[in-house]
């Protein structure tokens, strides 16, 4: 959303939008402004054009959106989000794609030569810190599952010593008595609870 919003403010644009791909390989707008409907859509057939050919690192300019050949799949889309130009940029990091920076100016004002190579600067930037972000977000997940697959066997091994301590009770002493002791201890260990009764008519 950062991103975002400097980028609307250096080259004074609306509407924009910040696109990660999901897992399945499609664009997810992540953050944006200014737009609505099937913009998604759009930024796809931007991401084709930008890596066809192998090039994937320039900057892919659409004047007019309901005319140019690489939107024709998408003009419907764009012309119901109320795309009429675009510039576009792939997220590159080590040449993996990970996303799509893209500008959606009026079709009067499209970004000078300058703004476009400003663009793919930032492009280049935001690449290296999403990835950063998403490596985080990956490892704070993992550590959170390993700590609760520690807890629950934690808990697993609680429950078999209890069970065992009950068992081993009523083995050595053959007598109800002691194995209630046992049960009302365990009781109060696996629950860490204060006190436990066990009453019988």
């Amino acid at each position: 959303e950062t991103a975002v919003e400097r980028v609307a403010s250096l080259l004074a644009v609306d509407r924009l939008a910040l696109y990660l791909r999901a897992d399945d390989n499609r664009l997810n707008a992540a953050a944006g402004q200014g737009l609505t409907g099937p913009h998604a859509r759009v930024a796809e057939r931007l991401l084709e054009s930008a890596l066809a050919g192998g090039r994937g690192r320039g900057v892919v300019t659409i004047a007019d959106a309901g005319s140019d050949e690489r939107l024709r799949e998408a003009r419907g889309a764009a012309r119901e989000a109320g795309i009429e130009a675009a510039l576009a940029v792939p997220l590159l990091v080590r040449d993996e794609v990970i996303g799509l920076l893209a500008v959606y100016p009026d079709g009067a004002r499209m970004p000078s030569d300058n703004e476009a190579a400003l663009l793919a600067g930032l492009a280049g930037q935001l690449a290296v810190a999403v990835q950063n972000a998403q490596l985080h977000e990956r490892a704070t997940e993992s550590s959170r599952q390993r700590e609760a697959a520690l807890a629950s066997e934690r808990d697993a091994a609680r429950r078999l010593g209890a069970l065992y301590e009950i068992s081993r009770s009523f083995a050595q002493e053959l007598s109800l008595e002691k194995t209630l002791e046992a049960l009302a201890t365990t009781v109060v260990d696996v629950l860490d609870v204060d006190a436990a009764v066990i009453a019988m008519p």
